[in-house]
């Protein structure tokens, strides 16, 4: 009974000396977004900061297409030693499983932390000032744009449809870029995103806010009213989280330590100020919160799905 229990203390000893030698090389956090989108704003920023705190190289690798699934796939490939951290949107976490039907991929991650949330806020040209507009905009032009087939964008345009009883045409569009100088342009009527990858655009005149889909207005943009004050209706996909995970098969202390490192620097005053300046709430979950939500969000977004006909051609 004595040599287990020191086995055991040597052994804790062991995990307590890996957790705090952890990182022992570069890390890098792997993304299904953009270069240059709000999320990956936010990722550079939060990478800087880890860089410091480790005092090893924080890279951030941006690897967008398939919805995700391109990037999950090559981070399912990377090794599992805590060194490589996956930093995805909603549209990756909840609807491209669904579409995709790779739920099993994703029982190979582990939660870490949901970092902060996105309101969704309706973009248009700077032709259509308000709702009525927008509805003899699509009458004439019925498509609008996305980042991607089953995005939070897409689902959200196509709850906007249907509130608005005028069927649609989804484009999907790989650039941020050019899906908003395709809608400004006139070419799409109209497309759900953040406030924080649209502002400059907005700022410049090239497009204009119709509403937003969150509950509440923006306090960035309190004049945009909210598409419950026009329509009585509750968006059910009003707004997305963003959130961190790495490999199911991590060691639990490195695990414990990315999970209480990346949660303390995302509530910290300088990232604070990040989600503020891209328009985002602060979460900072636990794992376990993250794993709640995320079945949560996914049993609501199977029945939208399903509700809109959103499938992958």
């Amino acid at each position: 009974m004595k040599f287990l229990k020191t086995l055991m203390l040597c052994m804790a000893m062991m995990l307590a000396n890996l957790a705090q030698a952890f990182p022992t090389q570069p890390v890098k956090i792997i993304t299904n977004l953009p270069v240059g989108s709000a999320p990956d704003i936010f990722a550079r920023k939060l990478s800087g900061l880890l860089e410091s705190q480790w005092k090893v190289p924080v890279l951030v690798e941006n690897r967008p297409g398939g919805a995700g699934l391109v990037a999950l796939e090559y981070f399912l490939r990377t090794p599992n030693d805590g060194h490589h951290v996956f930093f995805g949107d909603f549209g990756f976490w909840i609807t491209m499983p669904l579409l995709y039907d790779k739920e099993h991929l994703f029982q190979q991650m582990r939660p870490l932390t949901i970092a902060y949330n996105s309101p969704w806020i309706i973009v248009a040209p700077p032709s259509v000032k308000n709702l009525a507009d927008l509805r003899q905009k699509l009458r004439d032009n019925p498509k609008f744009g996305s980042w991607g087939v089953g995005s939070g964008g897409h689902v959200c345009g196509q709850e906007l449809s249907a509130l608005l009883k005028i069927p649609t045409i989804h484009v999907p569009y790989k650039e941020f870029g050019t899906w908003f100088t395709d809608t400004s342009n006139g070419l799409m009527s109209f497309g759900c995103t953040s406030v924080g990858s649209s502002e400059s655009w907005i700022n410049s005149g090239k497009l204009n806010y119709i509403a937003t889909a969150a509950n509440q207005r923006l306090s960035s943009f309190p004049n945009v009213p909210t598409l419950k004050e026009l329509t009585g209706h509750h968006f059910e996909s009003g707004e997305a989280w963003l959130a961190f995970s790495t490999h199911l098969k991590t060691d639990d202390a490195r695990a414990a330590k990315l999970e209480q490192d990346i949660r303390a620097l995302a509530r910290s005053p300088e990232m604070l100020a990040v989600i503020q300046s891209i328009r985002g709430w602060p979460v900072s979950s636990t794992s376990a919160e993250m794993q709640r939500q995320r079945t949560t969000t996914l049993d609501q977004y199977k029945v939208l799905i399903k509700k809109y006909n959103i499938t992958i051609n």
